[in-house]
């Protein structure tokens, strides 16, 4: 187990997200563990977003608000600026589960490329509706387990920072799931914190452009795992969607 907790670089991904913003930002300033930087990135806001970043300036370390090609695109500008050994992405919404996890993480295990964990997902009103019951998060993550999609979520990993490749642009809607491939790929060690790191909202990007983010999900699972592998864990999905019952939220 390790005493020393490293800078972490919590990066806050935003476009018109007054309505959640207040939340995510006091999910972190409530931290007991204060080492980290803090960074925001606007897309350009016009809905009192601003007015809330600039109300809460003193408990964010670089912030920036200008024109992007899209999500992707502005959690790479957060890249870019983040300092802290380790990178994590909660955009705007996300909250970071306790006041206590950033000081847990890193006691979980030796020193690791990789820190991960759970999630539950909330209702617009932040009330917890429960885990994700369509995915498992794997005890020990590896390459292997992201034929079956984002089976950890991105606001439950940790990655350091040398190791985290800029996010594909190519794929608007399920970049993500390339960029933990790619992480995996170079990581020496990864720890699964047995803990839950962070809530998120229901009905996320994947969730409304749910055709375009499969397609998606199909080029990249193709691209880093062959055609064969990806078909058939696709039928099962298929196949899974239209007989399971659907998830509650």
């Amino acid at each position: 187990m390790s005493s020393h907790i490293p800078k972490v670089s919590i990066i806050t991904v935003v476009y018109n997200g007054a309505s959640v913003l207040p939340k995510t930002i006091e999910s972190i300033r409530v931290q007991t563990f204060k080492d980290y930087e803090y960074i925001i990135v606007d897309g350009g806001s016009q809905d009192g977003t601003l007015d809330i970043i600039q109300a809460n300036n003193k408990y964010i370390t670089t912030w920036i608000s200008e024109k992007d090609k899209g999500l992707y695109d502005a959690m790479n500008k957060g890249m870019a600026l983040a300092k802290g050994e380790y990178l994590w992405f909660l955009n705007a919404g996300d909250l970071i589960y306790e006041p206590q996890t950033l000081e847990k993480i890193f006691t979980q295990c030796p020193p690791a490329d990789v820190y991960y964990g759970d999630a539950v997902i909330t209702d617009k009103n932040f009330n917890i509706i429960g885990k994700r019951d369509h995915k498992k998060l794997p005890y020990q993550l590896t390459v292997k387990n992201m034929l079956w999609g984002m089976v950890v979520c991105h606001q439950s990993i940790l990655v350091r920072k040398v190791i985290a490749p800029p996010y594909e642009l190519a794929y608007p809607y399920s970049s993500d799931i390339d960029w933990v491939i790619k992480v995996l790929q170079k990581a020496q060690t990864v720890c699964n914190t047995n803990l839950i790191l962070s809530k998120f909202q229901a009905g996320g990007i994947s969730a409304r452009k749910r055709r375009a983010s499969w397609k998606d999900r199909f080029l990249i699972l193709r691209k880093h795992f062959g055609i064969l592998p990806t078909l058939g864990v696709h039928i099962i999905f298929a196949l899974r969607y239209l007989f399971q019952p659907k998830p509650k939220y």
